[in-house]
């Protein structure tokens, strides 16, 4: 009896780990700063931070940012294949969405798909596209 009661620590312990390793989701993977180059080699950010606040900028220059407009807010559909993130902007009332898809080619690497001049979200990825790019963490 006393050895039961003295492994119910570490299986608790062990079942705790196991819960906090597999607990991470698309949602939490695709905060952080991730990075890519145009096809004119300039750099392009974009960050997506916890608070689900972003920015994006183009070399040295910031396009998108709460400082530039009332705020700037992405979400994630994790339920949606393939993943849809929106960044919306929001400017003296009026919002501006970006809905585009995004999917993990690995922890550290995502490809994101533009929406086209229509502004509608894509449907799927191709293997390639002009209005698509891979990013990598940063």
């Amino acid at each position: 009896m006393l050895q039961r009661m003295k492994a119910v620590p570490t299986i608790l312990l062990t079942i705790m780990l196991l819960a906090v390793s597999c607990g991470t989701g698309p949602q939490e993977n695709i905060v952080g700063t991730w990075k890519t180059l145009d096809k004119d080699g300039q750099s392009i950010t974009i960050d997506l931070m916890e608070d689900h606040t972003a920015s994006l900028s183009e070399g040295d220059i910031t396009v998108i940012n709460d400082s530039l407009y009332d705020s700037v807010l992405w979400s994630l559909n994790w339920d949606a294949d393939p993943l849809q993130l929106d960044i919306a902007s929001t400017s003296n009332g009026t919002e501006r969405v970006s809905k585009m898809i995004v999917r993990f080619l690995s922890e550290d690497k995502i490809e994101i798909r533009y929406p086209d001049g229509s502004g509608n979200r894509p449907t799927h990825f191709e293997e390639y596209h002009e209005l698509q790019q891979i990013f990598k963490r940063h």
